[in-house]
């Protein structure tokens, strides 16, 4: 009797290992990687204005890369990504 693994043992563990590669590449491409929607994109950069108000516009840190590129590429509420009294006027009461 032979002991080991089979070779359709082995071909079914190289399509698993292909299948869950594939589920994970989607889930990191399309839900953890996945660009801001709208309101999402309005509250934070209310929150980021906010901070640069509390920090007498001297810089409230950085608006990061996904803010930075929903607020000023896709929906344009911003111009630039510093601390602006004119850029954050719609977003601060």
């Amino acid at each position: 009797m032979r002991k080991g693994l089979a070779t359709e043992t082995i071909a079914k563990l190289l399509i698993l290992l292909f299948v869950v590669g594939i589920v994970v590449y989607i889930i990191y491409r399309y839900v953890l990687n996945s660009p801001l929607g709208e309101q999402e994109c309005r509250a934070r950069m209310t929150t980021w204005c906010a901070n640069c108000e509390f920090t007498k516009w001297q810089g409230g840190g950085s608006m990061g890369e996904k803010l930075e590129n929903c607020a000023i590429t896709v929906y344009k509420f911003a111009t630039k990504n510093t601390c602006d009294q004119t850029e954050c006027a719609g977003f601060l009461p």
